[in-house]
């Protein structure tokens, strides 16, 4: 079951999507096409989470990514990377080249895929969601979800 969000998360509600996003999540990542770290803003922002850094792997490593090229760059949920995602953009689909890495994701703590993001579609979705998380989403940040 996917449950894909149909309205963008902005301003407070971008940054309360993200800490509901943390509380569930123990790893984030970025897509940066090859090529794109010789981009400044993409470089500096990289280098500022560097220690929080997990690992780097093919972006085929998804299967929402399964035809793009670059690398997926991996790292821990923790409150410093938390407030970095909740103060560089104010919307979801923010994160988007030339001005920062693409489509910011989230696994959970088996390392499952738990939130998809394409930023230049301007689509998400969650893999599973229990019946409280939705209603959460839905109700108390008033996201606009459709399940598929």
């Amino acid at each position: 079951m996917h449950v894909q969000i149909c309205n963008e998360p902005r301003a407070e509600v971008y940054k309360d999507f993200i800490d509901f996003a943390f509380e569930k999540s123990k790893k984030f990542f970025f897509h940066i096409h090859s090529g794109w770290l010789d981009n400044k803003n993409t470089f500096d922002l990289i280098r500022e989470l560097n220690e929080h850094m997990i690992e780097v792997i093919p972006a085929t490593s998804y299967e929402h990514m399964e035809y793009s090229n670059g690398n997926l760059y991996v790292f821990e949920c923790n409150e410093f990377t938390k407030s970095i995602l909740k103060n560089r953009v104010n919307g979801l689909f923010e994160w988007l080249f030339p001005k920062l890495p693409e489509d910011l994701s989230f696994l959970d703590e088996t390392e499952f895929l738990w939130l998809a993001t394409i930023s230049h579609d301007k689509m998400a979705w969650f893999r599973a969601l229990s019946p409280s998380e939705k209603e959460y989403l839905s109700h108390e940040l008033g996201l606009n979800l459709k399940t598929y």
